[in-house]
């Protein structure tokens, strides 16, 4: 029973945190620190009450596996993303493998299809360039909500 309540108030939390972090990411180009943390912290403390040691595991390698990648292509030229998408993906990579830590493969497939027809968008209909900075934090919550939605009601894993 408590597991199921800490999953709601998760779902509630990402979905609230992710489109503020969306709305600042789109205004700003950057990602808060005060955000990503938060949430990371906060979706670390519910994990905790939920009581289930294999699912925080879970959690934790996924949010590391995925930031670690993230922090790669951070690092590696192009630099195509910047530090708040690596540090969004660490919280939103611990959310979904609580949840089941293959839906973190489908988050990210989706976030990057998702930010490559923003890009391809940009550039055939705004003059954008393909070297110009799009936010991808934006893309990152969308692909949490597909992931969310395909592991519960399709068949994608």
């Amino acid at each position: 029973m408590i597991l199921e309540g800490v999953v709601v108030i998760m779902h509630l939390g990402v979905g609230i945190a992710g489109l503020l972090l969306s709305r600042i990411d789109l205004l700003e180009h950057r990602l808060p620190n005060c955000g990503t943390g938060s949430l990371a912290v906060g979706l670390g403390i519910l994990a905790v009450v939920a009581g289930d040691s294999g699912r925080v595991q879970s959690a934790l390698l996924a949010g590391a596996v995925s930031a670690g990648v993230f922090a790669l292509a951070a690092v590696l030229p192009p630099h195509a993303l910047g530090w708040g998408d690596v540090k969004l993906q660490g919280g939103l990579g611990f959310y979904l493998g609580f949840l089941d830590p293959r839906l973190v493969l489908v988050q990210c497939a989706a976030a990057f299809l998702i930010g490559g027809l923003v890009a391809l968008i940009g550039i055939l209909r705004k003059g954008h360039r393909a070297r110009d900075p799009i936010a991808f934090g934006p893309s990152l919550v969308a692909g949490v909500a597909f992931a969310v939605i395909a592991g519960k009601y399709g068949e994608i894993i």
